[in-house]
């Protein structure tokens, strides 16, 4: 009995050893399986957070750019007023020009200035510098070109000569 006792005992040993180490090779599997998973847990929040700054950046830009848009619509939005302001005001000038010619043509004693009348400065009110003497008269070529609706030829040549003028008195070429 006793042999069978020690017996039982040293089998038991064994199984208790191969049990523990199959548990200890269970173990360093389950330790490496942890790393990996840490390390794609690591990526993954890296990834997240590269995502998120670069959804961020691009929010940004995007905004920004709406806000470009929203700025560049305002101010073509009060330039076309602008010049429909300026293109009522000038229809009224040619009626009180027009008007005013006819009462002239009559009076004046001179035949080439008869049917003649001269706008003046109205084309080219509030120019004070170059650019905006540039940019008025391309908004007026815009408005008054013989190719569009509102197109006239004689108010056309009107402008060209006072453009000209204009163009001597700020010295561009």
């Amino acid at each position: 009995m006793y042999k069978q006792a020690v017996y039982q005992g040293e089998k038991f040993e064994k199984w208790c050893f191969s049990q523990a180490v199959e548990l200890e090779h269970t173990r360093s599997v389950l330790e490496e399986q942890k790393k990996l998973l840490e390390k794609e847990r690591e990526k993954l929040r890296w990834d997240r957070e590269e995502f998120e700054q670069m959804k961020e950046s691009k929010k940004k830009l995007l905004d920004t750019e709406a806000h470009i848009f929203q700025m560049k619509l305002d101010v073509l939005k009060k330039e076309y007023q602008k010049l429909a302001q300026e293109k009522q005001y000038v229809e009224r000038q040619r009626k009180e020009y027009g008007a005013g010619s006819g009462s002239n043509a009559g009076s004046s004693s001179s035949g080439k200035n008869a049917g003649n009348v001269r706008f003046g400065t109205i084309f080219f009110n509030g120019v004070f510098d170059e650019a905006s003497l540039k940019k008025r008269y391309k908004d007026l070529m815009k408005i008054y070109h013989p190719d569009n609706a509102a197109g006239d030829t004689t108010v056309l040549q009107e402008i060209n000569m006072e453009y000209d003028v204009m163009k001597k008195n700020y010295g561009v070429a």
